[in-house]
C-alpha cells in the first residue's frame, strides 16, 4: 500500500490502519503545502477505499476541484448523489481538491452533507490550510497533516523520477521538501530564472546599491503576478544569512551568502518581517509599487547604518 507515496510513513500507516480496522470516517481533511503530493497521497487512499489503482475511473468516486475552483453547484450535487447506493463496492468516495477556496455558503451545505450522510459515503477534503476551512467541518473529520519530505525522501524521488538530472542536491535543497516546487524547478526553466532574478535582486539591496535596488521594483512590477514567490525566495536567502553553513537552502549562492555573513542578525530578523508585512499590506491593499517601494527602501537604510 502507498508504495508510489515517498515519506510520511506515519501518515500511511495511520491511513492504513483505519481500513484494515475497519474504523473508516465519514470525511478526511488532508492538509499540507505541497499540492501535488497532498493530491498523490489522497488519491491512493481513495484507491484503496475502492479497492482499485485508478479510482478516477469508478463509478463511485466523484472529483472536485481539478483545475477551477469547487463551486456552490458543486456541494450541491455531492449533496443529492449522496444519496445514490453506490454501484459496485459499499462505497462512494467524494474528493475536493483546493478546499481552502471553498466559499463559506458552500461549506455550509458540505456540512449539511456530512451531518446526513449515509454510512458509505467518505469525503476527502484537500487543502493547504485548515485556517480556510469551516471549525464545523473539522470537528467532524479526521485531520490528516502531511508534513514536507526530508532531503533523503526528496532525493529517492529525484533518482527514482529524475535519474539523468544534474545538480541533483541543489534540486532537492532548494524545493524545500515539496514535489511541486521541484517539478516546477526541474520541467520549467522560467521559475528558475525567476528565482535567480529574485535573488539576485536581494543580493542588490543587501549591499546598500540604491540605485540599482531601486530599479528593481520594475521588476518586480513586470513580476506581479508572481510577487509573493518572488518574495519568499528573498525570505529564504536572508534566512541563509542567518543561518549555518549545513542549513542553507541555496547552495548554488554559498559564496554570496558568507559574503553578507557580517550583516547584524537583529537586521536580518527585521527585514524578514518587513517582507512579511509587505506580504500581508499587497493582499490587502491595490497600491503595488508604493508598498514594494518602502520596502526596498526600508531595508537598503537598515543595512547602510
Amino acid at each position: 500500500m502507498f508504495e508510489k507515496i515517498f515519506g510520511n510513513d506515519e501518515v500511511k500507516k495511520i491511513l492504513y490502519n483505519d481500513i484494515n480496522n475497519k474504523k473508516i470516517v465519514s470525511s478526511y481533511i488532508f492538509e499540507g503545502k505541497d499540492s501535488d503530493y497532498l493530491e498523490s497521497l489522497a488519491m491512493e487512499f481513495a484507491g484503496l477505499l475502492l479497492n482499485s489503482k485508478i479510482p478516477e475511473k469508478k463509478a463511485d468516486f466523484a472529483l472536485f476541484g481539478k483545475g477551477e475552483k469547487i463551486k456552490k453547484e458543486d456541494a450541491q450535487s455531492i449533496a443529492k448523489d449522496v444519496y445514490i447506493r453506490p454501484f459496485e463496492l459499499d462505497r462512494k468516495v467524494y474528493m475536493l481538491l483546493g478546499a481552502e477556496d471553498i466559499q463559506i455558503e458552500s461549506q455550509n451545505v458540505l456540512l449539511k452533507t456530512l451531518e446526513e450522510a449515509p454510512s458509505y459515503v467518505v469525503v476527502i477534503l484537500v487543502t493547504k490550510s485548515l485556517n480556510m476551512i469551516l471549525d464545523t467541518i473539522i470537528s467532524r473529520s479526521k485531520v490528516i497533516r502531511v508534513m514536507p519530505l526530508n532531503k533523503n525522501e526528496l532525493m529517492d524521488y529525484i533518482n527514482e523520477n529524475y535519474p539523468k538530472l544534474d545538480n541533483k542536491e541543489l534540486y532537492a535543497s532548494i524545493s524545500m521538501g515539496d514535489i511541486s516546487a521541484l517539478k516546477s524547478f526541474i520541467e520549467d526553466e522560467k521559475e528558475m530564472t525567476l528565482r535567480k532574478m529574485s535573488i539576485d535582486a536581494a543580493i542588490k539591496i543587501l549591499k546598500k546599491k540604491r540605485y540599482e535596488s531601486v530599479k528593481e521594483i520594475d521588476f518586480f512590477e513586470e513580476n506581479k503576478e508572481n510577487i509573493e514567490k518572488i518574495l519568499t525566495y528573498f525570505e529564504i536567502f536572508i534566512k541563509d544569512i542567518a543561518s549555518s553553513d549545513d542549513r542553507i537552502v541555496n547552495l548554488d549562492y554559498k559564496d554570496e551568502i558568507k559574503s553578507l555573513r557580517g550583516l547584524a542578525l537583529y537586521d536580518l530578523v527585521g527585514s524578514i518581517d518587513m517582507i512579511e508585512e509587505t506580504k500581508r499590506y499587497l493582499g490587502n491593499s491595490g497600491n503595488f509599487r508604493l508598498h514594494l517601494e518602502t520596502l526596498v527602501l526600508n531595508m537598503i537604510e537598515k543595512f547602510d547604518r
